[in-house]
Parts: structure tokens; C-alpha cells; sequence
């Protein structure tokens, strides 16, 4: 290829064509590469004698002194002087060479400098003022509009004035690279190719480089021969001269060749960079070579930077409006999160869910080993796969594709629902994620050509790009809408509470199970102490017993021993069935609640204790406004039985025993309340053990201290309190607080107990 005299470009590499080294030049203008230390000449074009009248040849073995006008001979002398001290690396001036106007431009390469001059029209004052109002009413123009499509449309109508060419394209770039004509420009009977899409292999990877570091790029003759820089290789260093600074750069052929092909005599390229990005081209077309001189580039440049400073603000205004609702959701799940710390309620419960933070139609959450979902989604089944997949590969955090089948072809089966996909990565080792899902949108996308022959080989093992840019039209399936930047961003935020919020409930877990463990150890000493008092010391004194039985002889005393010996194993089976109640209050993880009628649970238990009650005389006095609540009966009976007992048990010598039992509703809870006239406890003395396991406070026989330890845990266990008032030979009060289940607090406590549900509720 000429423009490679030491490379051959063909299938195999042209994808990587080196066209930053391209070693020829467009034939309307001129390039040397200098050597300012010998002040020679290195490399020249070849029609370097229709500039000087002498050869390419001769131009070589001459100082550039001798060559150059003495005008360009001070800019390069100043421009060295600029550019050691870093103030410039490159600068236009004007020239005129044998009555000809040129823009000749510096360029420094640190070992080098390149010299190209390029014609120019002749432009008066008046002329150059036309380019400045020009200019400055296309800003004006373009200020006044606020989307994309107008700022677009604006744009290739002035630049369409501004080079007076056949046409002029707005052409955008999508994800993959491909190209779509958003606004177009054109003369009467010129081919239009709006709304046309172009593959990514029209202007490749290297191209695009290339674009972003050069703004723009004219090609002033597409027929015309190249012309060759002589020698092709620098003399000094043995390596091409990089030109991709330089305004004369000759196209790849196969680019030419795809313009020829197109009808397209010569062309201007402006990249639109939005935030360094390249966001599309500004491509001018005409069907007959024509210069764009370096003024009218130069204006063309300011109003796509201008454009592109526009397009960048229509963008952060939409996106700032949407961002701002995307916010106050993420906002309002977070809140909801961090109050309940219940992540799938938070997300999935309206009327605020993780849906309402993008425009996905399903979300689905997997955590915990289960799925929930929102919207329209694939079945648990396919998701489940689907998330086994993801863990499966190296995927960033935030993972999005608009066609999910490419990289996972089972999604093929699902696509109405999830063609697109975004995921979020919770916890790949424990298969944990948040997943959005983007529905098929079937359209039909018009290309200029069929781009799956975008580049075709010949014969000769040379490359050729399409000869046919005519409508072709292909039919899209499996892809859904894009996810915007916002969608990703505000998901990748909500991403990282969701993960604080899971760690947060691990901690909570942890430390409930640190306080279950430590009541389990407390237990256990519990056990361990009733085990060596209330057990061996029984076995021990039975097996002393039993020793002394055997050596008795006289029948009356064997007897008395036996009847000792029973005593004691009474006393430990008693002990035993302590020990499995206890075990039945701590081991028990669910209760079942049921409606208990209170009148008739205290009639039962008066029954149980009515050799008690007929003994001492005692009269117990219901006062009930509740009647009724839900309670595990097993719990309520124990409780009942103790306090009845106790009072019973710890009446006054010197007194009828009293006992009054009062229930009523206040703060959504049932609040029981035993009174009784007894013995009472010093609780200076003892209220801080008093509900301790087998602490006693009176000497009595059958004093075991294991009634009030059970009762405060089966109260406790389910979130109810106790309180308890006493005086010594006046009375004791207990006030138990039970949490209201399944029913209303309607009622109010009676005028005389106002003040015993004020000191109950702690």
C-alpha cells in the first residue's frame, strides 16, 4: 500500500492500521520534518518542487535556511524558543509564497519539528468578521434550545452554511460504537441518510483515538493521489515520523476507497467531545473536491465545542430532574431500611419499592437462600440459574447488558421480560444479589448498507470496504432500552446500604445469640448449683442412710430409717420436676396463644387450692375489667398458681389472708394485678434477688424459691414486665404487663387502681 512502503494492511491487521505513521501526505499541501540542531531538512514531500522549484531530492542536501522565507524562519526561531520553555508545542501563522496565501503550521515532535503548509483562501477583514458573527449567532442560536434533537438540527444547518457542502451529519454514537444520524443538512436532490445507522467498523477503534486527541479532520480531495514523504523513514532515528498532529495526513486507502463508494468527492470530520468523551461526529460531505481553509475550521471547531458544551447542559438538566426523584426514592428506602432493618420489606412493600429507582419493569431480590420479586420477572426457577451463573464469573459489582442472551444464552428463553439486565452484587460467596430487569423492544434499525460486509477481501488478498450504502433494514430482537448512568449510580448506592444494612442485622444476630448463649451459660450454673445442693447432698444422705439400714436389727428403727429414706427421695423427685420445668420455660421457642377466659381460670385454680384456702380462711377477691386475653394458657396458668400459692403460703399469722385480683387495659397492654395482706418482703433486704432461682425470703417448710424465677421468665419471654411494691406485715402487691395480642385497648382502670397501673408500667 503507499501509504505503508514496509507494510502490508490486509483482514489480519486491519483493525490495528497504523495510521499515526501514514507516510504520505493530501496533495494540496506541503510538509518538511526539520532538524533544528543542523538546521536541515530530514523528510520532505515530494511536491515540494511545486512550492520551491526544486526536488524532493534536492531540498535533502540543503539548509533550511537557504529554503524557508525569512518570515517562516522567525516563527521558527521563536516557536524553539516558546517551546523550550513550555509555553506552546504548536502554532498557526500566515504566509505568502510566491504570491500565494498559505497557513503554515509549527508542530513540535522534542526531537523535531514539522513544517506544513497548507493553501488558504485570501480572506479580507470584512471576510474574517462574516466567520465572527457567524459564529457568534450560532452560539446564540443554539442557546435557545433545550434538547438534544433541536441543538443537533441547529448545529448542521450553520456548519452546512459555514462550508457550503452537498451535506452535513450529526452523527451519535451508541454503546457499541455504532453510528446513527440524528440530524441532518443537505441540498436539493442529495442523498439523505437521516435516521440511518452505520456499523462501529467504519470509523474503528484506531480511527476514534485519533478523533479525540485531533478534533478535526478535512479530506479535500478523495480522487486525488497521495504524495509521499522522501525518505519514509527518519535518516536520524530509522522509525516513520508520527503525523497524526498534522492537518495534510493522508486517509487510510481503505477509507478513501469506502468514500469513493459513497459518492463523496471530499469531507470534514469534527469529533464532539461531551466531558473528554467522544460523543459522535459532525460529518460534512460534498460530491466535488472542495478546501475548507484553516479559518473556516477553526469556526467549525468553536461551534461543535459550543454544541457540545450544549448538548452536556440539555443532558445534566434531564438528568438532574430524574436524578432528584431517583434520589428522594433511594432516600425513602434507605429510611425504611435502616428503621426496620428488614431488607425485603423495605425494598418490596409499597408504596415506595426498589422498582420506582429505575425504569426496569421486574426487580427481584435473593437473599438468604430465597427470592422475592416485583414486576415482571422471569420464574424463581430461571432466576435461580441465573444468579448460579453470575456467581459463577468475574463480574463487576454492578454488572449491565442490554442483550443478556449474548452472555447468557438461556435468557433467550425469557427475553420478553429480560432482555436487559441489571445486576447488583451483594454476596457472590453466598449467592446474594438485587437484579433489574428491561423487557424486548422489537424495532427495526435502518442501516446505510448492510453492515455485516463492511469490509470484503478480494483476489489479490486485498481489502475493499462496502460498495453499497442502500437502505438495509434489520429487525432487532432480544434487546431492551439502555440503563442510564443515573439507573446505574443511584442502584450501585442503594447496593451499598443494602449491604450496611446486612451486616448491621448480622451484628444484631450475633449479639442475640451472644445474650442467648449467656443465658444458656447462666442456666447452666443454674442447673450446676441445683444439681450439687438439691441433688448429691440427697444421694449422699440416702446412701447414709442406706448404710445405716444395714446394720440395724431392731424393725422399728429400720423402719424410721426407711421412712427417712423415702422423705428424701421425695424431696428429689420434687427437685427433678423443678428441673423439667425450668427446662420447659427455657428451651420453648414457640407458644401457642389462645383466647383465656380469666374468671374461669381463676375458679380452677381456686379448686386446686381449696384445701388451702378452707384451712386458713383466706377470701379472694376478683376485680376484672379484662376478662379475656391471648396468652399461652400454660404460661398463664403457672403464673396464676404461683401468686395464689404464695400468697397463701406467706399469709400473716396474725390475720384472715385477703387477696384481691384486678386486670384492665392501658397503653396496649393487659395489666394483672395479685394484692394480698400477708407477711410482705423487706425489699431493701431482698428485691434485688428477689426473682433469683432458689432464693427464699421466709422461713417456711415448703419455701423452694423457684415460683417468682419461673413466673419473670415466662413473663419476660414473650415481652411482658413485672412489678412489685411490698411491706413488711402489710401486704404485697405484683402488677404483671402483659403485651395486648389480637384485641382493642378500649377500657380504662378504675378510679382506685389509676395509680397501681401508673407504677405497673415500667
Amino acid at each position: 500500500m503507499k501509504n505503508y512502503p514496509h507494510l502490508q494492511i490486509d483482514q489480519s491487521n486491519c483493525d490495528k492500521e497504523p495510521i499515526h505513521i501514514i507516510g504520505t501526505i493530501q496533495a494540496h499541501g506541503f510538509l518538511m520534518v526539520l532538524d533544528t540542531e543542523g538546521k536541515t531538512i530530514a523528510q520532505v514531500s515530494e511536491n515540494i518542487h511545486l512550492l520551491t522549484g526544486i526536488t524532493a531530492e534536492q531540498c535533502l542536501t540543503m539548509s533550511y535556511e537557504e529554503l524557508l522565507p525569512k518570515e517562516v524562519l522567525a516563527e521558527i526561531s521563536s516557536f524553539g524558543e516558546a517551546s523550550a520553555a513550555h509555553e506552546m508545542v504548536a502554532t498557526p501563522f500566515p504566509v505568502v509564497i510566491q504570491e500565494k496565501h498559505y497557513i503554515a503550521l509549527l508542530h513540535d515532535l522534542k526531537d523535531k519539528l514539522l513544517l506544513e503548509l497548507e493553501p488558504t483562501h485570501h480572506h479580507s477583514l470584512a471576510q474574517l468578521t462574516q466567520l465572527n458573527a457567524l459564529q457568534a449567532s450560532t452560539f446564540q442560536q443554539l442557546s435557545q434550545k433545550n434538547t438534544i434533537n433541536e441543538l443537533s438540527l441547529v448545529a448542521a444547518e450553520r456548519i452546512q452554511q459555514l462550508f457550503d457542502y452537498d451535506r452535513v451529519m450529526i452523527y451519535q454514537f451508541d454503546e457499541d460504537w455504532h453510528g446513527h444520524v440524528v440530524a441532518e443538512k443537505i441540498k436539493p436532490g442529495v442523498k439523505s441518510y437521516f435516521n440511518h445507522h452505520f456499523p462501529a467498523s467504519d470509523i474503528p477503534e484506531q480511527a476514534r483515538t485519533m478523533l479525540r486527541k485531533k478534533g478535526i479532520r478535512q479530506i479535500v480531495d478523495v480522487a486525488a493521489e497521495s504524495v509521499p514523504l522522501i525518505p519514509y523513514l527518519h535518516p536520524r532515528t530509522g522509525k516513520p515520523t508520527n503525523v497524526s498532529s498534522t492537518e495534510l495526513r493522508n486517509p487510510s486507502e481503505i477509507h478513501l476507497e469506502y468514500l469513493q463508494n459513497m459518492e463523496v468527492g471530499a469531507t470534514v470530520s469534527i469529533a464532539i467531545l461531551v466531558k473528554g468523551n467522544l460523543w459522535g461526529l459532525i460529518c460534512g460531505h460534498h460530491q466535488s473536491p472542495c478546501l475548507i481553509d484553516y479559518y473556516q475550521r477553526t469556526t467549525a471547531n468553536l461551534i461543535t465545542q459550543y454544541y457540545a458544551s450544549c448538548i452536556l447542559s440539555a443532558k445534566e438538566k434531564d438528568d438532574k430532574e430524574l436524578d432528584q426523584t431517583y434520589k428522594q426514592v433511594e432516600k425513602t428506602l434507605i429510611q425504611k431500611m435502616e428503621e426496620s432493618l428488614n431488607i425485603k420489606k423495605s425494598l418490596f412493600v409499597k408504596p415506595v419499592t426498589l422498582l420506582d429507582l429505575s425504569s426496569a419493569t421486574g426487580a427481584a431480590l435473593v437473599l438468604n437462600g430465597k427470592i422475592t420479586t416485583l414486576g415482571k420477572c422471569p420464574g424463581q426457577a430461571a432466576i435461580r440459574k441465573l444468579v448460579q451463573w453470575a456467581s459463577e464469573q468475574t463480574l463487576p459489582q454492578v454488572y449491565h447488558t442490554q442483550e443478556l442472551y449474548k452472555v447468557y444464552p438461556p435468557a433467550f428463553g425469557f427475553k420478553q421480560v429480560a432482555s436487559g439486565l441489571l445486576l447488583l452484587e451483594l454476596s457472590r460467596h453466598n449467592q446474594e444479589y438485587i437484579l433489574y430487569f428491561k423487557p424486548e423492544i422489537k424495532e427495526t434499525i435502518t442501516w446505510a448498507g448492510n453492515p455485516d460486509k463492511s469490509l470484503q477481501m478480494d483476489a489479490e488478498q486485498r481489502l475493499h470496504p462496502r460498495k453499497s450504502f442502500a437502505k438495509w433494514e434489520q429487525a432487532i430482537e432480544g434487546k431492551s432500552a439502555v440503563w442510564s448512568e443515573l439507573e446505574i449510580e443511584r442502584i450501585r448506592s442503594l447496593g451499598k446500604t443494602v449491604v450496611s444494612i446486612q451486616l448491621t442485622c448480622q451484628a444484631e444476630k450475633l449479639r442475640d445469640l451472644n445474650t442467648q448463649l449467656e443465658g444458656k451459660n447462666a442456666q447452666m450454673e443454674d442447673f450446676t448449683h441445683i444439681a450439687s445442693h438439691n441433688l448429691i447432698a440427697p444421694l449422699n444422705n440416702i446412701q447414709g442412710l442406706l448404710g445405716l439400714y444395714h446394720h440395724q436389727e431392731d424393725f422399728d428403727t429400720a423402719q424410721l430409717v426407711l421412712d427417712k429414706i423415702a422423705l428424701v427421695s421425695g424431696h428429689m423427685k420434687q427437685t427433678l420436676q423443678e428441673l423439667h420445668q425450668l427446662l420447659k420455660v427455657n428451651q420453648s421457642k414457640e407458644l401457642s396463644f389462645e383466647l383465656i377466659d380469666l374468671p374461669e381460670l381463676i375458679r380452677r385454680e381456686m379448686a386446686n387450692l381449696s384445701s388451702h384456702i378452707e384451712q386458713t380462711g383466706a377470701q379472694i377477691h376478683p376485680q376484672l375489667t379484662v376478662e379475656s386475653l391471648r396468652y399461652p394458657k400454660v404460661y398463664m396458668e403457672s403464673i396464676l398458681h404461683n401468686f395464689l400459692s404464695n400468697a397463701l403460703k406467706y399469709r400473716s399469722p396474725e390475720r384472715t389472708p385477703h387477696i384481691k385480683i384486678t386486670s384492665w387495659q392501658a397503653d396496649g397492654n393487659v395489666l394483672l394485678e395479685i394484692e394480698d395482706n400477708g407477711m410482705g418482703i423487706d425489699l431493701e433486704k431482698y428485691g434485688h434477688k428477689l426473682f433469683g432461682l432458689y432464693k427464699t425470703f421466709h422461713a417456711h417448710a415448703d419455701s423452694r424459691g423457684i415460683g417468682l424465677y419461673l413466673v419473670r421468665k415466662q413473663v419476660e419471654s414473650l415481652g411482658g414486665s413485672i412489678h412489685v411494691d411490698s411491706q413488711v406485715d402489710v401486704g404485697t402487691r405484683f402488677t404483671v404487663r402483659f403485651p395486648l395480642v389480637g384485641q382493642e385497648d378500649t377500657s380504662r382502670p378504675p378510679e382506685s387502681i389509676e395509680g397501681m397501673a401508673r407504677e405497673g408500667s415500667h
